[in-house]
């Protein structure tokens, strides 16, 4: 058994947890460190545990036990978490949360021996960032998520420093992964290094993550942003990193090459962005639809923009997706498209999977959280792209929804105004038929969830119970189908042939056990009330 529990001393003291498995010694787990830190326990004796701290010197924010033989099949058990840390929306089917505290960036995820794996930016002290961990969960199906112990945890030698930020994981030799991150340094001569770490078990790493990338390349804003390392195959069979970062002028992609000794070179700037100034590219994603190594193969680029603010489109920090052609040293796009046209949609990572590219962001956007809008964040629901031909012989980036599990009733509704009760569901999947000539669907969702949405030509209008009506450019022709997904606080909406999403967080946690939907206009609707 194993225990990782966050304690700290309140004032200027000493915190401690004691633990008592009779017929051992209680064991004292202690900290005089400033501020909440992890304390570890291993222990090989079975028996009733007993666990204890006094609350007026030792601050405790959450504990858990595993066995590190079961754990992947049955994951870890929470014993403790304070109110601080505590979620209203923990884990459960449908789109990804975490059991307790803070999470942002999805980290590392991929398709490994069977499972997808996901690692994702974590604080598992408060509900507000903090010092960065990697949590860490896995799923066969994409929707049940087991929870795993956290595998990255802040440096014990930078006290105060900024953890383990956002990266990617590859295999590793023999077995298991190597987790590629950024150690973010406060106070270094430099702020940022690249890492790695081996995890054999998937549990717990091997040895101390070693620094590969010490410093920045001269294109890259001193001291700021450099960051995020994905890992992909290149054209030649090598494996490359890309970074992201920025200049005074523009957002920037470094790009590095393996050398047969693992040391990392670097090849030069592997794609710009000026158009938004000079904000920092984050979260980068660089994937072949198809062999690598095949000359014809198209490649997907996806970053994000911090900072970035489109005006007409009346959202920050877009996501940009491109797909284009890579030879090792530059990336040429052949089309681009917003990845996402809602406000709560950030740092999108996918991954090759057998299914095809599949991927998953962010709910939730940074410009809204430093305004002090508090959010319990959760991950959208998984999404497949695809590269497609479309009628007029030009080729599509397609963005759906991945596969809708459970069971549960189907409803049919005509267009009307009066409400239409829903049965109770994990996942609500809402499919709009918009004929041509039609007035502005409006659709209201009452009962556990107040949320008014207007759709029409280029525009989206949304209304939920905690925020002001928001207006948002889409580039819907205001004829055709829709999808509508529903899940644990996340309202995530598709054109049917994928050419545009937009994702909404609204004041909605749970199951979803009273909801009424009215629609205007002449759009026919079915509802599909998913239990997993």
């Amino acid at each position: 058994m194993q225990l990782h529990a966050w304690i700290g001393p309140r004032g200027s003291g000493t915190a401690e947890l004691s633990m008592h498995i009779p017929p051992l010694d209680t064991v004292g787990l202690k900290t005089t460190e400033t501020g909440i830190t992890a304390v570890h326990y291993i222990c090989d004796t079975a028996g009733a545990a007993q666990l204890k701290w006094n609350r007026d010197d030792t601050d405790c924010r959450a504990i858990y036990v595993f066995d590190p033989a079961t754990v992947t099949d049955k994951g870890i058990e929470i014993l403790y978490v304070d109110p601080i840390t505590r979620r209203s929306n923990p884990n459960g089917p449908a789109g990804f949360r975490p059991p307790f505290g803070w999470m942002n960036d999805p980290n590392g995820f991929c398709y490994h021996d069977g499972c997808f794996h996901l690692f994702y930016q974590f604080n598992p002290t408060s509900l507000a960032w903090d010092r960065m961990h990697w949590g860490h969960a896995v799923s066969k199906d994409l929707y049940t998520w087991t929870d795993l112990p956290v595998i990255l945890f802040p440096d014990p030698a930078f006290p105060g420093d900024g953890g383990a930020f956002s990266g990617s994981s590859w295999p590793a030799e023999g077995a298991g992964l190597d987790l590629f991150f950024t150690h973010h340094r406060h106070g270094a001569d430099e702020v940022e290094v690249q890492c790695r770490a081996r995890t054999s078990d998937l549990v717990g790493i091997d040895a101390e993550p070693e620094v590969l990338i010490d410093a920045r390349p001269a294109d890259a804003r001193e001291r700021m942003d450099f960051r995020d390392p994905f890992i992909t195959r290149g054209p030649d069979g090598r494996l490359y990193m890309v970074l992201a970062g920025r200049n005074r002028a523009e957002a920037l992609l470094f790009l590095y090459r393996q050398a047969e000794d693992e040391s990392w070179d670097y090849q030069g700037v592997l794609y710009s962005e000026p158009r938004f100034g000079g904000v920092a590219a984050e979260c980068p994603v660089l994937l072949p639809f198809g062999d690598p190594q095949d000359a014809g193969t198209s490649w997907l680029l996806i970053f994000s923009l911090l900072g970035s603010r489109s005006k007409v489109k009346n959202r920050r920090n877009v996501t940009l997706a491109l797909v284009g052609r890579f030879d090792g040293v530059q990336f040429t796009p052949d089309l681009e498209r917003e990845l996402d046209h809602g406000p709560h949609f950030y740092a999108f990572q996918a991954c090759n999977s057998p299914e095809g590219i599949i991927g998953l962001g962010w709910v939730a956007n940074w410009s809204e959280l430093h305004a002090g809008k508090k959010l319990e964040s959760g991950m959208t629901w998984p999404r497949q792209l695809a590269l497609l031909d479309a009628p007029d012989g030009s080729r599509q980036l397609s963005v759906l929804p991945y596969r809708i599990p459970g069971d549960g009733p189907t409803l049919d509704i005509a267009a009307n105004d009066e409400p239409v009760a829903i049965p109770a569901a994990d996942i609500l999947e809402i499919k709009l038929s918009i004929p041509k000539g039609n007035d502005p669907l409006h659709m209201t969702l009452g009962g556990d969830i107040d949320l008014d949405l207007i759709l029409s030509e280029r525009s989206l209008i949304y209304r939920c119970a905690d925020m002001d009506q928001r207006e948002l450019d889409v580039p819907f022709t205001g004829v055709g189908g829709v999808r509508v997904l529903l899940h644990h606080g996340t309202l995530e909406i598709f054109d049917q042939a994928g050419e545009w999403s937009s994702t909404l967080a609204c004041a909605f946690y749970g199951k979803t056990s009273h909801i009424n939907i009215a629609v205007s206009g002449k759009a026919q609707m079915s509802v599909a009330a998913r239990s997993v």
